[in-house]
């Protein structure tokens, strides 16, 4: 999944109660982050970015993200790669996980930075304890193939047997039997273990 991919995916949880969003629009909502959501499902960008810069300006980690996303794809403002990268490593230092797997993609593809995969292996290693099993799919591409690591296939599986646990990684289960067949029982043995570990250690946090 590539990061374009990634910011187009990221869910969003709606919760209840009610505001007014201007020209007598009801929507039901607890934040600010939570009106722009709304707005943007409706198609109305220009509330939902008002909505999102009300809650970022606030120190909302979502907000913060959401926003963040729009400078970098562009979408209803204009593409700022480097204040988009500023409001997600905001997003980030509040412990999102979103945000630390948006900044691995974007040190691991170099968007608008020079390409880091140390960088990207460490964001990648917050997001994946935080439970995101994007950042867990990444993490083993890279152990896969020696990027920025040392390869080490039997992490690699370990990681995509984690991710593949969310049932929402296709990827993540494809993964898991591509990698199966280039080892042995005895490495899939440890791979299976090591997952065991690297699950106990997650702490999970709103994504």
């Amino acid at each position: 999944m590539r990061l374009s991919h990634f910011v187009a995916s990221v869910a969003f949880t709606l919760t209840a109660a009610t505001v007014s969003a201007g020209n007598d629009i009801q929507i039901r909502v607890k934040s600010d982050y939570e009106a722009g959501v709304q707005m943007a499902e409706r198609g109305d960008l220009n509330m939902a970015l008002i909505f999102f810069g009300q809650g970022a300006e606030k120190g909302d980690a979502k907000s913060l993200f959401a926003l963040g996303t729009y400078y970098h794809s562009g979408q209803g403002v204009e593409k700022d790669l480097p204040k988009a990268r500023a409001l997600i490593e905001r997003a980030s230092a509040a412990g999102l996980p979103a945000a630390h797997a948006m900044l691995g993609m974007i040190y691991r593809e170099g968007q608008g930075v020079t390409k880091d995969s140390a960088r990207a292996i460490s964001y990648f290693k917050q997001a994946s304890d935080g439970c995101s099993d994007i950042a867990q799919e990444k993490l083993a591409q890279m152990l896969y193939a020696g990027e920025g690591v040392v390869q080490d296939r039997i992490e690699a599986l370990a990681y995509l047997y984690v991710a593949a646990n969310s049932q929402e990684n296709p990827e993540a289960v494809a993964g898991v039997s591509h990698v199966e067949r280039e080892l042995s029982e005895a490495q899939r043995e440890q791979a299976k273990v090591r997952s065991f570990h690297i699950a106990q250690a997650m702490q999970c946090k709103d994504p």
